[in-house]
């Protein structure tokens, strides 16, 4: 089989699982990719507000930030008045609320102020809106804390910072997730192809096929590359990664 090799999205290929007795012939073009690599470490391609993220720093942040926002929503003066209740009174009391939402703001919101710090040098993304709305309400919360009149948004920092971290935690788990997947799938593409040369066969990487290449599928081997067949026939099952 001649075959005109193709690159998939993610440089995953098609390939056949061959059931028949008979030899077959194929020939490839173009570069394979080898093993195909597909990022495993649960990177967005391109999104380099992610560089050095895991869904476990996401985690961590998250459930830490969900415990600080606590008492952060027990103090908050509107969820008395919706709920009916009246929080423990002690001296200092109404430095709870900007103490955790200050911790809140800098442990949780860490991730998206540096994402928006690399946006800001390259394009603006989503960390530079989140970045924003968190400093924004934190620094006139302060400032209402200090004396200004208004009223101040601790609790909706909080809950933001907790809302955007759980996000971005299930975002990063289900491209790690796919990336390993992919990265499972393209070891299931032969790495050595048996290329005819001069009427003899040789085992060469799969990676330094060129167009024009004739290589010879075995009966039980998967199909390296891409490509049509000129001599043979057989059956194969075909999935496509």
């Amino acid at each position: 089989m001649k075959m005109d090799t193709q690159h998939s999205a993610h440089g995953a290929h098609d390939h056949a699982q061959m059931d028949a007795a008979s030899h077959s012939q194929h020939g490839g073009n173009g570069q394979h990719g080898g093993n195909g690599q597909h990022g495993g470490n649960g990177q967005h391609a391109g999104h380099d507000k992610h560089a050095g993220h895991t869904p476990e720093i996401f985690k961590r942040r998250f459930f830490i930030c969900l415990v600080l926002t606590l008492p952060i929503l027990y103090f908050a003066p509107i969820f008395q008045t919706w709920f009916n209740y009246q929080a423990i009174q002690f001296p200092g009391a109404k430095w709870v609320i900007p103490f955790f939402a200050t911790i809140i703001y800098f442990y949780g919101g860490w991730v998206f102020l540096k994402g928006a710090y690399y946006e800001l040098r390259s394009k603006i993304g989503m960390m530079t809106l989140v970045a924003l709305a968190i400093t924004v309400s934190f620094v006139y919360s302060v400032a209402v804390t200090l004396g200004l009149k208004g009223d101040s948004f601790y609790w909706e920092l909080a809950t933001l910072v907790d809302i955007m971290l759980l996000g971005h935690w299930m975002e990063m788990a289900s491209v790690q997730g796919a990336s390993n997947a992919l990265g499972e799938l393209a070891k299931l593409v032969p790495s050595v192809a048996h290329k005819q040369v001069n009427g003899k066969t040789e085992d060469v990487q799969v990676s330094t096929l060129v167009e024009g290449d004739l290589i010879l599928i075995r009966p039980g081997e998967q199909v390296p590359i891409d490509g049509e067949i000129v001599d043979g026939t057989s059956n194969g099952g075909v999935s496509r990664g």
